[in-house]
């Protein structure tokens, strides 16, 4: 496993993390999102619960969703992905 050590802005720590990290992350999402299409749930539906988790995490934690908001665009993937990634 890669080791990042992160300095900055949240926003400057997932840009980092993101541009690091972007095949590992692009795999991961495709982990998630097959496994919960094993489990019934369709992609409109998978999409639409990341969704709603960004604006908790948004709500409830902005550095924390600075941060995720950092890692798309350093992996140049949707930001519902990085989401999905952390619900």
């Amino acid at each position: 496993m890669k080791l990042l050590d992160l300095t900055g802005t949240e926003i400057e720590r997932g840009r980092i993390h993101g541009a690091e990290m972007a095949d590992s992350i692009r795999a991961n999402v495709q982990t998630y999102r097959d496994r919960f299409q094993i489990g019934g749930a369709t992609l409109d539906q998978i999409n639409e619960q990341a969704a709603t988790w960004l604006s908790r995490f948004e709500q409830h934690d902005p550095n924390y969703f600075a941060e995720m908001k950092g890692i798309s665009e350093g992996a140049n993937i949707p930001l519902e992905d990085i989401g999905l990634l952390n619900a």
